[in-house]
C-alpha cells in the first residue's frame, strides 16, 4: 500500500502545491523554496519511496521552481561574463 492511500485513510490533509502556487510565492520564489525544503525533509523522515503517488502532487510546482533556478543561474553566468570583459 502506498503512503498516499494510508494518509487518505487517516484523513491527514496533504497540501496541494499546484493549487496554491500563486498565493504562496514571494516575488523571488522564497516561500516555495521553503516548502520544497520542508517537503524534502518530510519525505526523508517518512522514507517516502519515489514510486509513491504523493510525489506527483508537488512535482509541477517544484519543476517550475527548478526552471526558475536554472534561468537565474544562467543570468548570473551571463552577468559575470560581462563583468570579466
Amino acid at each position: 500500500m502506498h503512503l498516499a492511500s494510508e494518509l487518505d485513510e487517516l484523513e491527514v490533509p496533504v497540501p496541494s502545491l499546484d493549487g496554491h502556487l500563486a498565493a504562496c510565492l514571494l516575488p523571488d520564489g522564497g516561500s516555495l523554496l521553503q516548502m520544497r525544503d520542508q517537503w524534502n525533509d518530510l519525505t526523508r523522515f517518512l522514507n517516502l519511496p519515489p514510486a509513491d503517488p504523493l510525489w506527483r502532487r508537488p512535482s509541477r510546482a517544484f519543476n517550475w521552481l527548478a526552471k526558475q533556478e536554472r534561468a537565474q543561474a544562467t543570468e548570473m553566468e551571463h552577468q559575470n561574463a560581462l563583468l570579466r570583459l
